[in-house]
């Protein structure tokens, strides 16, 4: 009833009608943004509110990303954002990019007699390391396929896994020793 009132009548209010306070539709835009592959994600960034919070009103939990680890492009999302308040949108758009991890590989010298083939080229070191169990695949090589006794230089290959920038450096080299 309130304060609703007239002299010239007696009021009595039989009702039960209800006022339904509705969550405020807001959009949150994110921040994109880049981590390497292998390490862990940034925390994502809130760029704007639209329209703004009301009040002192904050949102709490935190913005998310979809699934995935390889390197690529990932949509940053809703994650743990919340208020009871609010019905959140994060826009789309934005996203966390990983991107390659550089690494340096060298390969070991080694060595044959002339005639024999080729032994199997191996990596001597990757620095940094693999991350986890990341393996390389592909084969190291020699561009040079002479056969006759001398120094050769062994070559990165086909060497490849997409979530490496593989930079090959060495003077690793392929001796052919004469047949005695």
């Amino acid at each position: 009833k309130g304060t609703l009132d007239n002299a010239n009548y007696d009021i009595t209010y039989a009702g039960d009608a209800k006022l339904t306070i509705n969550k405020l539709a807001i959009t949150v835009t994110a921040e994109s943004t880049s981590k390497t592959y292998g390490d862990a994600d940034p925390e994502f960034k809130v760029k704007s509110i639209s329209p703004k919070l009301i009040g002192s009103d904050e949102l709490s939990g935190k913005l998310g990303r979809e699934a995935g680890l390889t390197v690529g492009d990932y949509a940053i999302n809703k994650g743990t954002l919340d208020n009871a308040n609010y019905e959140i949108t994060v826009a789309s758009g934005a996203k966390l990019t990983i991107n390659k991890l550089a690494i340096t590989v060298t390969a070991e010298s080694t060595s044959k007699t002339y005639g024999d083939s080729d032994p199997e080229f191996k990596v001597d070191t990757v620095v940094p390391a693999l991350v986890g169990t990341d393996k390389l695949s592909g084969s190291l090589a020699r561009t040079d396929k002479s056969e006759n006794v001398g120094d050769y230089a062994i070559s990165k290959g086909t060497l490849d896994n997409a979530n490496y920038d593989i930079t090959y450096a060495g003077d690793a080299k392929l001796t052919i020793n004469k047949l005695a």
